[in-house]
Parts: C-alpha cells; structure tokens; sequence
C-alpha cells in the first residue's frame, strides 16, 4: 500500500505565511525561487507543499504576484548556479525557470480574482460595451435615456408578441369564418 499523501495542516501554513510575510522583498524572492526550483529551504526544516501553499495564499498572493515578475524578469539572479553547466544547458533552465514563473502567475492570477468571489462579490470582466454605454450616458443623458425607452418597450413589445408552440411555429388565427 502507498504511503499516505502528506497534508500540511492550516496551522503549519498559517505559520508559514506569518514567517514569509515578515521577510524582505529580496528574501522573499529567494524563498519563491527556491520553490519553484524545489530547493530545500535554508536553515529551516519546512516542506515544500506548506511554502507553496503558503505563497498561494490569499494573504500573500499580491506579494508572490509582485516577486513571480521580478524573477521572471531576473531569473538569471535567481537561478542556482550548477557547476560545469554548458551554455546551452544553462539558457534551457533559465527557458525553463520563466515558464515557471508564467504559470504561477496564472495560478496567482487565478487566487486573487477568487478572492472576492469567496466573499460574495463577483467581479465582471472587462466589456468594452457597456464601458461605451456608461460614457454615452455620461456625455449624452438626455439621448441616452430616450434610446433606453425604446429598446425597454421593444423588449416589452417582444414580451407580449404572439407565443410560438412546441414546433416553434406561431399558432395561425383563428377564423371567424368557421363553424
């Protein structure tokens, strides 16, 4: 039988994020790096899935957004030095490294547009069209309005139009001629 996974629980990573949140920019980007590389962390003994949850998290994500595009920028810097690493090797790890730093900021992107939802709020995305319609409104009131009177007794007059039947064909009139 496998080995159960391990589970950090909320109180290892609720210290984590306390530790993480105290340190500098510049130790905290060492702290990402070391994540993404799957480095051990220096002079602690923390596991790696509590550190990643932990930079996810909901309090810190802002932040990791911020480092995950400085390392993306500098990954150079940031990237581990391996001794007798040809060129060539060296450019694929970095290649490597920045296609990291773009998928955890989807994944930090991803955390933070939850965030309002799981307090209630839903934000929209952007929709050029009822941008335009807001500035209409704010530069014409007056047209605007009167164009929003007809498009509601159009939507009214939709409403009340004849009903189509399970065919989808309108129901003919009734004759007055027929007995």
């Amino acid at each position: 039988m496998p080995a159960p996974e391990y589970r950090p629980s909320h109180d290892e990573i609720e210290e984590e994020i306390e530790f993480l949140a105290q340190l500098s920019d510049e130790d905290y980007a060492r702290e990402f790096a070391a994540l993404v590389q799957d480095l051990a962390p220096e002079h602690r003994s923390v596991p790696r899935p509590v550190t990643g949850l932990a930079i996810r998290s909901d309090e810190l994500s802002r932040r990791s957004m911020k480092t995950a595009r400085l390392l993306h920028r500098q990954a150079a810097d940031y990237l581990v030095p391996i001794e007798g690493e040809s060129r060539g090797a060296h450019e694929s790890r970095l290649a490597a490294f920045r296609a990291r730093m773009d998928l955890e900021q989807v994944l930090l992107q991803i955390v933070m547009d939850a965030y309002p939802a799981r307090r209630g709020r839903m934000p929209t995305r952007a929709n050029p069209r009822r941008r335009a319609a807001e500035e209409l409104a704010r530069r014409h009131p007056e047209e605007f309005l009167a164009l929003l009177r007809v498009e509601q007794e159009s939507d009214k007059a939709r409403k009340r139009g004849p009903r189509t039947g399970a065919s989808g064909v309108a129901p003919a009139p009734a004759d007055s001629n027929s007995k």
